[in-house]
């Protein structure tokens, strides 16, 4: 690929990372507008200023590129936020719902910028790589500091629906047993989307270690299972089939579409971090609900989410240059 061309991806990804920043803006207000949580409504408040701030340093980092932002990715961008925020908006109010979205968020923007440093790197922009770099390390400490937030969040949400002489223990249980079923599918959806990433990985030793979580995922799928056996409930056929249905839909664009290997990158980086929230979710409502097996389980299934969840950000553009690279 000449250099040229490579510029030319660079230019895309700011443009996406822009349309993206410009987007955030309206949901971050939507999350901050709804969070019952002190904390959480200034935390997100003072990311909804860095978020702006953000875009405006890219779309200068453009014009010094002699591009503009796009107009095409930009009402891409735009129009999947609205539905968004219709959905938050009918939604029953939750603080895990916000502190859940909020945290994807961030994750996807984490994994954008770690897409456009990567793109960079191999166009030799160094200005650019610093750039995204830089605001990836912002983005990564405001999602740091919204995983604290856990016991407070699913603490409120248990409380809103303690009442008419149920125990809060009890409403832990009954809200434990929905969620265990929630992770379920969730894992479920998460072994598809695996399976089709192995489709697109270019380097072996990545190959190997997205093999290797396909069958961890598999497993925590399973462990969930049985837990939900032993407390006397079952998966949600429902739940599962509307997260296949998402992931076989997902499949075959992932075979087609442009830049794949650097769009499943960002993919897994968000779904690891959707179960890195299941996990801290349910070992709160574990304990809550004194399930000392139930909160075991999650404790060790998160830790293994994070360990992928880590390698993803400090191997992930290593082996996307390699995947790009002998694309070329």
């Amino acid at each position: 690929m000449n250099d040229a061309k490579i510029r030319e991806h660079v230019v895309t990804h700011l443009q996406q990372a822009l349309a993206m920043e410009r987007a955030q803006i309206g949901e971050l207000r939507t999350l901050r507008d709804e969070a019952g949580i002190p904390a959480v409504r200034a935390l997100l408040d003072q990311h909804l200023s860095a978020t702006e701030a953000h875009g405006d340093r890219v779309e200068q980092r453009l014009a010094e590129l002699d591009a503009s932002s796009s107009l095409r990715l930009m009402g891409q961008a735009l129009g999947s936020a609205i539905p968004k925020q219709i959905i938050n908006r009918v939604r029953p109010a939750s603080e895990c719902a916000i502190l859940r979205d909020a945290i994807a968020a961030e994750a996807m923007e984490v994994a954008a910028y770690l897409l456009l440093e990567a793109e960079a790197i191999r166009g030799g922009d160094e200005s650019t790589a610093t750039i995204a770099r830089e605001l990836r390390v912002d983005e990564v400490a405001t999602r740091d500091e919204l995983m604290t937030f856990w016991n407070q969040a699913v603490g409120r949400d248990v409380d809103r629906r303690t009442g008419d002489g149920a125990s809060r223990t009890h409403v832990a249980r009954t809200m434990l047993i929905d969620h265990l079923r929630d992770t379920h599918a969730l894992e479920r959806n998460a072994v598809v989307m695996l399976s089709t990433v192995l489709t697109t990985v270019n380097d072996e030793l990545a190959c190997e270690r997205v093999a290797d979580h396909r069958d961890v995922t598999k497993r925590h799928g399973d462990e969930i299972l049985r837990r939900l056996h032993e407390l006397g409930s079952r998966a949600s056929l429902r739940k599962q089939a509307q997260g296949i249905a998402f992931a076989a839909i997902k499949g075959p664009i992932n075979l087609v579409r442009a830049e794949r290997a650097a769009k499943d990158l960002r993919d897994m980086y968000v779904v690891e971090h959707l179960k890195l929230v299941a996990y801290s979710q349910l070992a709160v409502l574990a304990e809550l609900a004194g399930d000392d097996a139930t909160l075991r389980l999650a404790q060790a299934q998160r830790l293994e989410e994070a360990t992928m969840a880590d390698w993803l950000e400090r191997e992930g553009a290593r082996f996307l240059l390699e995947t790009l690279h002998a694309s070329t």
